[in-house]
């Protein structure tokens, strides 16, 4: 996300999607500085996962708090 505003707009929009795929769980990879999606998760009644990925980089990639990631988080 470029701006950080639009990531609930983004979040709400994966989610509607997926439940209207059939979907009956969704679930979304994010570092937890992402403090907008944190809070709409949260918000949103959702729970954290104990399975924690770390994401090592020896150059600065962008803006973490800006990111969600996709699955497998494995990969960038």
């Amino acid at each position: 996300m470029y701006d950080e505003r639009d990531i609930a707009a983004a979040l709400a929009h994966a989610e509607a999607t997926a439940f209207a795929r059939g979907r009956r769980e969704v679930g979304f990879d994010l570092p937890q500085i992402n403090r907008a999606a944190v809070d709409y998760f949260l918000t949103h009644k959702y729970t954290l996962d104990s399975f924690v990925a770390l994401f090592m980089s020896d150059a600065p990639l962008g803006k973490y708090e800006n990111y969600i990631f996709t699955s497998p988080p494995f990969f960038v």
